[in-house]
């Protein structure tokens, strides 16, 4: 919860300073699933939201679908959009960009918006 709680009082200057460490000390970071390893201050994170939100390791099991599970994996912690566009209509914004295989579009235009996009899909 001390995370949490920092990013929320702290906001954007946490970001920032963090920003240049993150880039080159978290190239990676850890896609929460059953079998997802962590370490240090990484690990302290990743336990806090999860338990923050009520998380547990075997939430990532599911049993009632042929026990399949979700064994997490790695993402790149920063990533960048290329071959970035808009076109402006009447109603409507379209973007189009690329984006590096496991880099997640949501976030992009979360970004990009300053908003949930999936609130508007």
């Amino acid at each position: 919860m001390a995370f949490i709680n920092l990013v929320k009082t702290f906001g954007f200057l946490i970001y920032k300073r963090s920003f240049k460490k993150l880039k080159n000390d978290y190239r990676y970071l850890p896609l929460p699933g059953y079998a997802t390893k962590a370490d240090g201050v990484i690990a302290r994170i990743l336990d806090d939201v999860l338990s923050s939100e009520g998380i547990k390791t075997n939430s990532f099991c599911l049993k009632w679908l042929k026990n399949t599970c979700f064994y997490g994996d790695y993402r790149e912690a920063l990533t960048r959009a290329s071959e970035v566009n808009y076109f402006i209509e009447k109603n409507r914004v379209t973007i189009t960009f690329l984006l590096s295989p496991g880099a997640y579009a949501t976030i992009v235009l979360r970004e990009l918006l300053h908003c949930n996009p999936l609130l508007y899909t």
